[in-house]
């Protein structure tokens, strides 16, 4: 298995004119709505610069956004950027389904593949809080089908592939789970042949995942554990089916699905409405097409009789059906098994959701537990076990494992997750800043790969860390300005008017 990893009509001169000259002549501070189209989300945006951020990086980073989507390097996007606990930045570019031409939008629904472990993991926590697991609990405590696991003996590559199996010489405990040094790992990618034991293991499941012989997470999840360990809990990391394993663990305290803890205890009380497993009929019209290479195409979909690629525009070629309707996340077609990590089979599992709705999680991380409304969703002490790093994380020094399954470096303060088409979320404690991005596009190349576009201006990450307004000066400070500008500045100042960038006086 392999890890896969809307355009707006421009108004006449006079209308962007006057929306210019509205927006200057607010106080920076003041608040100011962004609505999109009727039936969209609608997000309070601050002026950037009341958060100290200068509003021309944006405008540069959203006419890169409408060019990369124009020059196929992404179908289209949205994103959602938080600054002090403000939004500074929503919008939406491009198509979110191109054969149909309907436009990317703040409510378009996404397959966010792996950032479904992050919901998970959280899910998780709040049993932890409840007093019902603790971290070192062992995994045999709740799955005694771990009890007999085994672990391939030798990886080493000088050898020929190993198939001799020893026992694990430590207890697979929770915290193994949620910081990916459990053992387990992904299989093969599509097309290769399976290396190993654990390898041939993952194949057989994943193909018994796919045509529909194994129906249940606890099916999943037992089956899963007669695939012998990639190497000894507590040795190494590998990226894989930990955090399905841990929403087992949450089917059985909680006795209820993982979808429906899920809802009860975090979408629910979050507002997040558009998130879930599957999508109603009466929301398919807003689920974002899916689009990768002709590679990944080959490799989902080349051995399909009569299947022929759907290619609207060059290097976007149509994955997950033709059409909505034909979606493994509609609703009634999705995937039995609800994958706590994901991704299950070729191309189906995982959660969907939209930017709107996973900037509220995020927004829940960044107030420490507390939701927008001022409910308590999980206890602060909770979030910062979260986030803190592990020693026994397996990884190396410069990089340590923090439990919500971002890798955070030795400073601690910046910790995010993506999903595999390219569905992105971050938080930065040092900066205090937050980001959201979403595209449906597997084979996204990196921004220094492409030429369509600079890093500096499409990279959102890069765009907030060089998008700080320096620092301004005083009135009160000898300026090498002429007086008459700092009079004209001193006069706007008292008018509430944004302050000439020439003088650079004090603003507040």
């Amino acid at each position: 298995m392999v890890l896969l990893r809307g355009h707006k009509h421009r108004g006449d001169t006079a209308k962007r004119r006057s929306r210019r000259n509205l927006t200057s002549c607010r106080r920076p501070g003041l608040m100011r709505m962004l609505r999109t189209s009727a039936k969209d989300t609608s997000l309070v945006v601050s002026d950037p610069r009341s958060a100290g951020l200068c509003p021309s990086a944006f405008r540069k980073y959203e006419m890169a956004m409408k060019h990369a989507s124009r020059k196929n390097v992404i179908p289209g996007c949205a994103s959602v950027v938080l600054k002090k606990g403000e939004v500074v930045q929503a919008k939406a570019f491009g198509f979110a389904d191109l054969e149909a031409h309907r436009a990317f939008r703040l409510d378009t629904i996404c397959r966010v593949f792996c950032v479904t472990k992050t919901f998970v993991t959280v899910a998780f926590m709040m049993l932890v809080e409840d007093g019902l697991v603790r971290l070192e609990d062992p995994v045999v405590k709740f799955l005694p089908a771990f009890t007999d696991v085994q672990v391939v003996a030798s990886r080493s590559c000088e050898e020929s592939p190993p198939s001799r199996l020893c026992r694990p010489k430590r207890t697979m405990r929770m915290h193994h789970l949620l910081t990916h040094t459990s053992g387990l790992s992904y299989g093969s990618g599509f097309g290769e042949v399976p290396s190993d034991a654990t390898e041939e293991g993952y194949a057989k499941l994943m193909g018994d995942v796919d045509c529909g012989q194994v129906r249940s997470l606890a099916v999943f999840v037992n089956r899963l554990a007669k695939v012998p360990l990639r190497f000894h809990p507590g040795d190494s990391y590998a990226y894989g089916f930990s955090t399905d394993v841990l929403g087992r663990v949450v089917e059985i305290i909680s006795r209820k699905t993982l979808e429906d803890f899920l809802q009860e205890r975090i979408f629910r009380p979050l507002g997040m409405d558009d998130t879930g497993f599957s999508v109603p009929d009466d929301k398919l019209h807003r689920l974002a097409a899916c689009y990768g290479n002709a590679s990944t195409w080959g490799r989902l979909y080349g051995d399909v009789s009569g299947r022929t690629p759907l290619v609207s525009r060059a290097g976007l070629i149509r994955l997950d059906g033709d059409r909505p309707e034909d979606s493994a996340w509609r609703q009634g077609q999705e995937c039995k098994v609800q994958s706590g990590g994901g991704i299950m089979g070729h191309l189906q599992g995982g959660l969907v959701s939209t930017v709107a709705d996973t900037i509220r999680f995020v927004r829940m991380l960044v107030h420490r537990g507390v939701s927008g409304d001022g409910r308590r969703i999980l206890a602060e002490d909770t979030i910062a076990t979260l986030e803190s790093a592990r020693k026994d994380s397996g990884l190396a020094n410069e990089e340590k494992q923090c439990l919500l399954g971002a890798l955070a470096g030795f400073s601690g303060h910046e910790f995010g997750w993506g999903g595999a088409a390219c569905t992105y979320w971050s938080v930065d404690r040092k900066e205090n800043n937050a980001i959201v991005w979403f595209t449906q596009h597997i084979d996204m190349p990196e921004w220094e790969d492409q030429s369509v576009v600079s890093k500096e201006e499409a990279d959102i990450w890069t765009v907030l860390k060089n998008g700080r307004r320096p620092r301004s000066r005083c009135l009160k400070t000898p300026s090498k300005f002429s007086s008459r500008s700092s009079m004209a500045c001193a006069l706007r100042r008292q008018k509430g008017f944004p302050l000439c960038c020439r003088c650079r006086c004090s603003r507040r």
